[in-house]
């Protein structure tokens, strides 16, 4: 179902639609040798033919991120655990793109259900982008119901999918983690 999100008299509009992300799923990319995020981490990048994709496994009580810009070949991933206030954590996700998301496409993933207490529910993450007014907010609630789930953009077109985990994940070191930075700073 695509529904739009008017804001006034701006001309700003967000379609909002449900995705199910397992009905398309692609192979790992081994010999991408992709971006990977690691968990409270997230990661901007620009297409390169060396490292088209950025992905991130793991994704259960999580929540998955995905800010592109398919114009720009350019993209965010963020992988959201527990810890932290969770819109300091998505002002983080923001700031970290650089870019106004009124031109980009938003995608939230979820797994399993999770205590709302805890884990940063997906409903509060769409509204807070919602606040952004982004293009596009893809949502995919996860009508499979798989337990572990991971997502790959691909930054060359913008492409987002559920990664196959049939064979399992490899933690390839072709992929890059260099880039990761903390979604939330710890206090020590």
């Amino acid at each position: 179902m695509t529904k739009y999100r008017f804001c006034g008299i701006f001309s700003c509009m967000t379609r909002i639609f449900e995705v199910d992300l397992s009905t398309d799923k692609i192979a790992e990319p081994l010999d991408a040798a992709a971006y990977r995020v690691n968990e409270n981490r997230f990661v901007v990048a620009r297409y390169t033919p060396e490292r088209p994709y950025i992905i991130t496994y793991g994704i259960s009580a999580c929540k998955g991120v995905v800010i592109s810009s398919p114009e720009e070949q350019r993209g965010l991933v963020g992988h959201l655990s527990a810890g932290g206030n969770l819109e300091e954590n998505l002002d983080r996700l923001v700031q970290g793109y650089e870019s106004n998301l009124d031109e980009a496409d938003v995608h939230v993933v979820r797994a399993i259900q999770s205590d709302p207490n805890f884990w940063p529910p997906i409903e509060a993450i769409c509204e807070y982008f919602l606040q952004h007014n982004p293009r596009t907010l893809a949502i995919d609630n996860n009508p499979t119901g798989t337990q572990i789930r991971g997502i790959a953009i691909n930054l060359a077109d913008g492409r987002v999918s559920e990664i196959d985990r049939a064979s399992g994940w490899t933690w390839s070191e072709l992929q890059d983690t260099s880039l990761n930075q903390p979604i939330y700073q710890t206090v020590s």
